[in-house]
C-alpha cells in the first residue's frame, strides 16, 4: 500500500514554519514510513509527522516548538545576542 498523509496533514504550512533541508525530509520521510508500518498502516498522521521533524531537530541540537516559524531557536538566540535578526 502507498503511504497517504491524514487529512489534518497541511504541507504547506509545515514547509513554511520549519526549517528543513532535503535530508531532514528524507530522514522525516523514512522515519514517518517505517512508524506507519509498524502501526500496520498507510497513513502519515500530522502527530506523527511532527514527531519526525521534532526528531530531526533534537539531532541537530535545535529547539522544537510548535509555534516558532521557520528558523531554530539556537540561530535565533546567537542573532539575538549580537543584535542581528
Amino acid at each position: 500500500a502507498q503511504l497517504q498523509f491524514s487529512e489534518d496533514v497541511d504541507l504547506d504550512s509545515i514547509a513554511r514554519k520549519y526549517d528543513l533541508t532535503g535530508s531532514n525530509i528524507v530522514n522525516i520521510i523514512q522515519y514517518c514510513s517505517l512508524q506507519v508500518l509498524h502501526q500496520k498502516s498507510n497513513i502519515l498522521t500530522r502527530i506523527l509527522l511532527m514527531e519526525g521533524i521534532k526528531r530531526e531537530y533534537l539531532k541537530e541540537d535545535r529547539i522544537f516548538d510548535f509555534a516558532f516559524k521557520g528558523r531554530s531557536a539556537r540561530r535565533h538566540r546567537q542573532a539575538s545576542s549580537t543584535g542581528n535578526r
